[in-house]
């Protein structure tokens, strides 16, 4: 019997896409729903601290522009796929432009959530990591 196919490359970028609306909108559940339950952020934190931080940061009251361009995707394994893009970020008098990013892409119950997150390129250890 045939294997299901997995969600591939547009379901991956359609979970890009409402990151970035959710982080724009903010809509701190929506955005939070986007990181899987793999997801451990890289300053050491434990994922329940980062989350608090995060939904506290999205309740400021400071409009958050989000663009993403140039966005390629590569599977690293049959259930990740890393997205490298290039991000344009701006809230109050913040600015960033062009800035390296990668989200590494993991399938959870059939559906591709972030498992890591990282400017530029992520270190070779975390692409496989589980």
């Amino acid at each position: 019997a045939a294997l299901p196919a997995q969600p591939g490359e547009a379901q991956a970028r359609a979970l890009v896409e409402r990151w970035r609306q959710a982080w724009a909108s903010p809509d701190a559940d929506a955005y939070l729903d986007c990181y899987g339950v793999d997801f451990q952020p890289i300053d050491g934190q434990s994922r329940s601290a980062w989350a608090a931080a995060r939904r506290k940061k999205l309740s400021t009251p400071a409009e958050i522009n989000v663009r993403l361009h140039d966005m390629r995707f590569e599977r690293v394994a049959p259930d990740r796929l890393r997205a490298v893009f290039l991000q344009d970020y701006a809230s109050g008098r913040y600015r960033e432009t062009a800035r390296p990013k990668t989200l590494l892409l993991s399938l959870q119950d059939g559906e591709w959530r972030i498992a890591g997150e990282w400017q530029g390129m992520p270190p070779a250890s975390a692409v496989g990591r589980r």
